[in-house]
């Protein structure tokens, strides 16, 4: 039987590592909006929060309070994220995208790869 925990945790951690590589070009909230690619950059770093949201939500669904036990993350503002993003997506704040990726990542990050690299 497939370890739905595990797949789903390679997938946000894709995600995260894709949205790492994007954000090596941007430097500010501001390059989403200036830089000719940013608008990509920022519509591709939003779907893989969302992703990321998704597979997060779907792992609680099943194992409730997993991300609070093994992990020691609370994960909740992760979920209401992915459902703003998909219901209220042209109300999003590039600002916060941006604050998310620089100050709210690296941690989830180092957790999902540490629990990945447990197994």
């Amino acid at each position: 039987m497939p370890d739905v925990k595990r797949e789903r945790c390679e997938l946000i951690a894709e995600s995260l590592a894709a949205i790492n590589d994007y954000m090596q070009n941007i430097h500010s909230a501001n390059d989403f909006i200036h830089l000719r690619q940013g608008r990509l950059y920022l519509d591709a770093i939003t779907l893989r929060l969302q992703v990321i949201g998704e597979n997060v939500k779907q792992i609680e669904t099943v194992y409730p309070g997993f991300f609070a036990a093994a992990l020691g993350y609370n994960i909740d503002d992760i979920i209401r994220f992915r459902d703003f993003v998909s219901h209220h997506y042209e109300r999003l704040d590039y600002q916060i995208i941006y604050d998310t990726c620089v100050s709210d990542l690296s941690l989830f990050a180092e957790k999902i790869s540490r629990f990945l690299n447990e197994k």
